[in-house]
């Protein structure tokens, strides 16, 4: 099935989640899905076409800061309707490990909810604060550590 179809698919379950038509439960986005909707999104931030971005090419790759990819953590988190481990971008470094890891560790997630915990809610009003550079040196830091973790 082409890309574009899978994209349409993806977008319509999308929007059906956002108007609440559709729970995140009722749906599994498939591995074409969640590639298809990374493309896109990926496509979109460094303003090329879906067709040019490589599954195979890493996001750091694409010139994407940690920012950058924290951030499609978070919003692959809302596509999915689904908690994700901000790090998990950092750890699948590209569309192709990301996606299939997403489809594999499915049965193992939570559902997203709209209330965060009091932790979690105190430390996005303290990163709100904070300057693009800031926040961009201290996912490196915690990066630095994850790997040093992982080694």
């Amino acid at each position: 099935m082409p890309i574009q179809d899978n994209y349409q698919s993806t977008v319509a379950v999308a929007e059906a989640q956002s108007q609440g038509t559709v729970s995140p439960l009722q749906t599994s986005p498939t591995l074409a899905d969640i590639q298809a909707w990374l493309k896109k999104h990926l496509a979109t931030s460094l303003e090329m076409s879906p067709e040019e971005i490589d599954i195979d090419v890493d996001f750091i790759d694409y010139g994407m800061n940690s920012v950058e990819v924290v951030n499609v953590s978070g919003e692959l988190e809302h596509f999915l309707g689904r908690r994700l481990d901000p790090m998990l971008v950092l750890d699948y470094s590209n569309i192709r490990e990301l996606s299939e890891h997403l489809v594999t560790d499915n049965e193992g997630s939570s559902p997203t909810t709209s209330a965060l915990p009091a932790d979690a809610d105190e430390l996005l009003s303290k990163l709100d604060v904070l300057s693009d550079d800031e926040v961009d040196g201290l996912l490196n830091a915690m990066l630095s550590e994850h790997n040093v973790a992982h080694e």
